[in-house]
């Protein structure tokens, strides 16, 4: 009697493990998100570093950070004020970017950031690889005309 009440207990403990590693798994990690707007239309990643790698404007860009986007394969990319965003298609298909010329049109959106790079000092912007994109809401802005 006293051998199966032991098995029952540790039976029950198992259980119990699992399930608390169960929620553990589950539970939403708000805490390393971060928020975001980008405006227009994703580009290419290939595209954008193919751009890094001949435009003046970028002369003296970081090498390590350019293998690194290579390294990412087929991705999209938004650029910001301040960022460089890359993401998976799945992701930037969250975003309702659109390209206009009476309206100013931005994406404000939460995500996790995977890794984060630069390309150099300043003017360069650092490089975000994201994922998790939920999509908050979209500013318009109409110009005056």
């Amino acid at each position: 009697m006293k051998k199966i009440i032991i098995g029952i207990i540790i039976i029950l403990i198992v259980i119990f493990g699992t399930y608390l590693v169960y929620l553990g798994n589950e539970a939403p990690d708000d805490t390393n998100r971060i928020t975001l707007n980008v405006s227009g239309s994703p580009l290419e990643l290939s595209k954008v570093i193919e751009e890094i790698e001949t435009d003046p404007y970028f002369e003296g860009y970081d090498n390590e950070t350019v293998k690194w986007m290579k390294s990412l394969g087929s991705k999209y990319v938004y650029i910001s004020l301040n960022e460089i965003i890359i993401m998976d298609y799945s992701d930037a298909s969250k975003l309702r970017t659109e390209d206009a010329t009476d309206v100013y049109i931005e994406d404000i959106f939460s995500c996790r950031i995977v890794e984060n790079h630069t390309l150099g000092t300043e003017p360069y912007k650092d490089v975000l690889y994201v994922k998790d994109v939920e999509f908050i809401r979209e500013n318009i802005t109409y110009y005056e005309v």
